[in-house]
């Protein structure tokens, strides 16, 4: 009888343990990675395209930008423009001619400078088909009331962007 109750204890320590290492090796993330989320495709495209966005980390318009993107973000090419941030550069950004944060740089067209719906920088960045159905909806009904306004992208984007800055919003030259 002593016997047959130090086999069952044992097992019940056996079990015990079993169970609670499952449960901590879920809880680490050993049971694989996170999937990727809604905007992963449009993310990639954007930095696939050369499309980099200047920010710091003081900046509440940067901070809300890359949380647009959520868990994606992290594909997102990112430059962070106060050297007392973290990889900080301000040569950089002063040198791509960032003076107002956020801003979004497109290869070969100039910047966009304000936080933005990110229907738009995927439609600036030919990005627009990796976009999920609910913001290419988006997209379609600003491109409609653009069309019945008589104003570009660029005109409607400037009066809509948030900036930190007390620059104009807009694209600008560079």
């Amino acid at each position: 009888m002593k016997k047959n109750y130090l086999s069952q204890k044992t097992n019940s320590i056996f079990i015990s343990v079993f169970l609670l290492m499952t449960i901590l090796l879920q809880g680490c993330g050993i049971a694989g990675p996170k999937p990727p989320g809604k905007y992963a495709e449009t993310a990639q495209c954007l930095t696939e395209k050369g499309v980099i966005l200047y920010g710091t980390y003081w900046c509440p318009y940067c901070k809300i930008q890359m949380e647009d993107f959520g868990d994606d973000s992290q594909f997102i090419s990112y430059q962070e423009c106060d050297d007392n941030g973290p990889k900080g550069d301000s040569k950089v950004c002063l040198d791509a001619g960032v003076t107002s944060f956020p801003t979004w740089y497109f290869p070969g067209q100039g910047n966009l400078i304000g936080r933005n719906p990110i229907f738009i920088v995927a439609k600036l960045a030919n990005c627009q088909d990796t976009l999920p159905l609910d913001d290419l909806r988006q997209l379609k009904e600003i491109e409609d009331a653009i069309e019945t306004s008589g104003k570009n992208i660029i005109e409607k984007i400037e009066t809509d962007g948030e900036s930190s800055s007390a620059s104009s919003d807009g694209v600008t030259d560079k």
